[in-house]
């Protein structure tokens, strides 16, 4: 009997893996279909909603917009918190930034995970699946996260005596497989990845699918009506006259004639017949492109909370998300989709590679140069306050508490190296002379410095030898003659006295 190989047991588990069930486009809405997808969401089948939402990405101003969302915001520099190993193996040697190797890239694909991000935003529930891919002995167990169509969603009411109801759930998630089965979703158990940005309750009612639908219907018939408008001004009406005393026939000829003119048709016309280009004139036809400007505007405003940088700015020109979506949207649309990554993705990750449920926390920076300049800033302006403050507080024995202080402000404090203290010694009053200049004495006594600042410079205890050598050579008797060397003796005592007084410290 053959071995079993690695596609073989991979092939066995795909099996058993839900497929997604095949989806339809539906081409022509009508604001009576609106209401009824609504309706229809309410009552628990997102099937006519998705099928809505997904008409509407197909258009130029909603599908490009929601791009520069979801992709700008993807494309922001990633980094993970938690536990250095499993950093690791999610990081590769290359990094966050490149997908060369790594588990972040291989479990959540840039494409599968845009996809799911602009469905939670426009339909408010985003589905994704983690199929398992093949290993071998010894790697870990890795799986790829696709995207499913929420067409296959709907949703139940929880009986009222349900366990779950205890933990605020109140409705129960469930899934149309291409195998004919319903299965529930349970979030966070290793197969499926919800994405409910706007919360468990009613996220379809809190969606943008809902303000998009009616600029939307707005704008397609308005491009209809303009198509067909200009297609009567640009084709004017050929009026052929007959010559006068024509009969019936003549002129029913003379008309199937005109009919039957090409393009670069050219014609001879018999006297007294003639040929005229009647063209409608007016332009009543702007008033469909004013509805079509307002559409897109509308649309602009609900996906990227502006419509200046969706026009060409120069902060759309640059290729900054931050600068063409509002930031307040970017934030939510990172924190939300870091959430459910965490809790669905990474931590059946961890549980199965590493046993257990911590697991890092992904963060998009989603902060612009412009926020991070500000923030320096406030902090420069901080620090000088907290100085002025504990000056001003010095008097009444009060400090600012600056734990609190970078609490509040979310500043990051660490602990400084122990330092050694300086050893006390104990020193009399007498040495301390040894160690002090003439100044200093002074200044201690509230005098001034020494007129000669040489003088004032001196060590002190010099200072004082050499006043008491003076002071013996004034109060000394006269030497007889012959003293000369008791004289010289003297001098060299004095002159030892003092240059021990000079090199001591």
């Amino acid at each position: 009997m053959a071995a079993v190989t690695k596609l073989d047991d991979y092939r066995a588990r795909q099996r058993g893996i839900a497929q997604p069930v095949r989806s339809r486009a539906r081409l022509n809405w009508r604001p009576r279909d609106i209401q009824d997808a609504l309706y229809s969401a309410d009552s628990g089948d997102l099937q006519m909603a998705a099928e809505l939402c997904e008409r509407l990405m197909a258009d130029d101003r909603v599908g490009g917009v929601l791009a520069t969302r979801t992709l700008g915001m993807l494309g922001l520099p990633l980094s993970l918190e938690g536990d250095d190993t499993q950093i690791a193996a999610l990081s590769g040697t290359s990094g966050l930034d490149d997908d060369a190797d790594g588990d972040w890239h291989t479990l959540h694909p840039e494409n599968e995970s845009a996809q799911i991000v602009a469905w939670g935003i426009v339909l408010g529930v985003g589905l994704g699946q983690r199929v398992p891919l093949p290993r071998k002995p010894g790697e870990r167990q890795l799986h790829r996260m696709r995207c499913w169509h929420p067409s296959a969603l709907h949703w139940r009411e929880l009986p009222q005596d349900d366990p779950r109801r205890e933990w605020g759930q109140s409705i129960s998630w469930h899934v149309r497989t291409s195998q004919g089965s319903d299965q529930e979703i349970t979030p966070g158990d290793g197969q499926w990845v919800l994405y409910l940005p706007y919360g468990e309750t009613r996220p379809w009612a809190a969606a943008a699918w809902r303000a998009l639908a009616f600029a939307w219907v707005l704008k397609h018939f308005a491009l209809l009506d303009r198509a067909r408008h200009l297609e009567v001004l640009g084709s004017p009406v050929r009026v052929g006259k007959a010559a006068p005393g024509a009969t019936e026939g003549g002129r029913t000829k003379w008309r199937d004639q005109l009919r039957s003119l090409s393009r670069d048709s050219a014609l001879v016309l018999p006297d007294g017949y003639s040929l005229e280009l009647v063209e409608a004139k007016g332009n009543s036809w702007e008033m469909y492109s004013k509805q079509i400007d307002w559409a897109d505007a509308a649309i602009a405003i609900v996906l990227a909370g502006q419509t200046v940088t969706t026009v060409g700015s120069s902060g759309f020109a640059d290729g900054k998300a931050q600068d063409t979506i509002r930031r307040e949207l970017i934030r939510f649309t990172s924190k939300t989709w870091a959430s459910t990554l965490r809790k669905q993705s990474l931590r059946p990750w961890a549980r199965l590679n590493f046993g257990t449920d911590a697991t890092p926390l992904p963060k998009w920076d989603a902060e612009s140069s412009e926020d991070r300049l500000s923030r320096a800033r406030s902090m420069i302006s901080l620090g000088e306050a907290v100085a002025r403050l504990n000056d001003a507080f010095a008097p009444a024995g009060k400090r600012v508490d600056t734990n609190a202080l970078a609490q509040q402000y979310g500043l990051p404090l660490i602990e400084l190296p122990a330092t050694a203290a300086a050893p006390t010694i104990a020193m009399a009053p007498t040495d301390v002379v040894n160690f002090i200049t003439v100044d200093e004495v002074r200044a201690s006594a509230g005098l001034k410095p020494h007129p000669d600042p040489a003088t004032g410079a001196m060590n002190a205890a010099l200072f004082k030898l050499l006043n008491e050598a003076k002071a013996a050579a004034q109060t000394a008797p006269a030497q007889p003659p012959g003293a000369d060397g008791a004289s010289t003796e003297v001098s060299r005592a004095t002159q030892q006295r003092e240059q021990d007084a000079a090199v001591s410290p």
